[in-house]
């Protein structure tokens, strides 16, 4: 159960990381956005 629930989770931080990425951000940009929500 917990893994299904990581894997849902994952899906869809990479989902929204492609997204920006289509919206013009950068790589870095995106990695900065994720390095601040893991905090």
């Amino acid at each position: 159960y917990e893994i299904s629930r990581r894997a849902v989770l994952v899906a869809r931080t990479e989902e929204r990381l492609r997204e920006e990425i289509r919206r013009g951000s950068t790589l870095s940009v995106v990695m900065e956005l994720l390095r601040w929500e893991k905090q």
